[in-house]
């Protein structure tokens, strides 16, 4: 799925938990090197993450903060960052906190509408969303998602599993199932929530 993208995007939260490459190990042939996206409004992204240790100009960072020794450190190691709008609209934002409690807090972030419109200035034509429950439930609302690609296994994650989304869907969608595979034991599921080829 990523040899097929030009991009893979996905959150910091992810990152700091996860601390993934996000490359593409097909050994294909591409079109262009992989562009991998962090979204990451307080530019938190470590400098010993794998992300950051492989970058080879094709990891950016979309961050909400004024220039700072962070990022020119970041940008001295490989690293593309560029500072997008942020937005208070729930719908339209990707973002984290936590509060002394441990809930889950609210505050600006960065717009996916303004990523989008980057990543299609610099002819991204395709990318794959790997992320959390928190930005995929901002992508799916902020209308951003043209396909949903589900993997269902015969396992029980149990009660610390990461939910997919982790916010209410508060936008209608109508999947339209277009392919279901076996994948060894799990099950494929493709549907498109929109045809983007079809609109003007």
């Amino acid at each position: 799925m990523r040899h097929a993208a030009d991009a893979v995007i996905t959150g910091i939260n992810t990152v700091l938990q996860d601390d993934p490459h996000l490359t593409d190990r097909s050994g294909l042939p591409r079109r262009r090197p992989l562009l991998r996206v962090i979204l990451d409004s307080g530019l938190r992204t470590p400098l010993d993450s794998k992300l950051v240790r492989t970058a080879q100009d094709d990891l950016l960072i979309f961050c909400t903060v004024a220039p700072t020794q962070r990022q020119r450190t970041l940008e001295a190691l490989g690293v593309r960052v560029e500072r997008v709008a942020s937005t208070e609209a729930a719908s339209d934002q990707f973002a984290a906190g936590t509060t002394a409690g441990g809930q889950a807090a609210r505050r600006s972030g960065v717009c996916l509408k303004a990523v989008m419109k980057r990543l299609g200035e610099m002819e991204i034509l395709s990318a794959v969303l790997e992320a959390g429950g928190q930005l995929n439930a901002s992508a799916l609302n902020g209308g951003h998602v043209d396909k949903i690609t589900l993997f269902y296994a015969p396992v029980f994650l149990g009660p610390n599993a990461v939910p997919l989304l982790q916010e209410a869907i508060t936008r209608p969608l109508a999947p339209i199932p277009s392919a279901v595979a076996c994948v060894d034991q799990d099950v494929r599921v493709d549907a498109y929530l929109r045809d983007p080829w079809g609109e003007s």
